[in-house]
């Protein structure tokens, strides 16, 4: 069995770490071309410890309306997501609703956030309020005026399905229906067609 070789080290006073070049380790080759004298290397401090509300505050940005914005990551949706990464918290959860119960206090059973200024990015407590969640599709469907093909919602051309809460365009549906039966009654008429040929 062979005895181990061990390289040479840096001829620094103090310093253990390997030699690189001119009798200096990396580091001290550095300091020496840099600053042409040679003084001892300082530790690096380790990434400060902050707590959940101080990264919560650099994720966030407020806006002349009031409205405190979230600039972390977000979900597809565009609620924000936050990390607290402490004992007793998930490991993430919806940046809304931490910042209302950091603030103000838990949210109660079974209801959701509903943001009054209708910005989902945003995380300002003031801006948010425990409601059902019929409610809060209620107030969400309130604000829109026209459906997502721009006719206006109107009392004539609005119905609402028993028992549900989301509004639905009728001009939509009247076109959809007609849609469909044309394009039954183009596949009739191609269906007579070709039994006319091959009679």
């Amino acid at each position: 069995m062979t005895a181990r070789k061990y390289g040479p080290i840096c001829t620094y006073p103090g310093c253990s770490r390997p030699h690189n070049a001119h009798g200096l380790c990396s580091p001290h080759g550095i300091i020496m071309r840099n600053e042409g004298q040679l003084r001892p290397i300082l530790d690096r401090p380790g990434p400060v410890a902050r707590s959940a509300s101080e990264r919560f505050a650099q994720k966030t940005s407020p806006l002349p309306n009031g409205c405190i914005v979230w600039t972390g990551g977000k979900t597809a949706g565009g609620y924000g997501m936050f990390a607290p990464l402490t004992d007793g918290e998930p490991a993430k959860v919806m940046a809304h609703r931490w910042a209302y119960e950091h603030a103000v206090g838990a949210i109660p059973a079974g209801l959701d956030i509903d943001h009054l200024c209708r910005n989902r990015a945003c995380v300002n407590p003031v801006h948010l309020e425990p409601v059902t969640r019929e409610e809060n599709i209620r107030r969400a469907a309130a604000v829109k005026t026209h459906c997502p093909h721009g006719h206006e919602y109107t009392p004539e051309n609005t119905y609402v399905r028993p028992g549900t809460v989301h509004r639905h365009c009728r001009t939509c549906a009247h076109d959809q229906e007609l849609a469909r039966a044309n394009q039954k009654n183009a596949r009739r008429r191609q269906r007579r067609a070709e039994l006319k040929r091959g009679a």
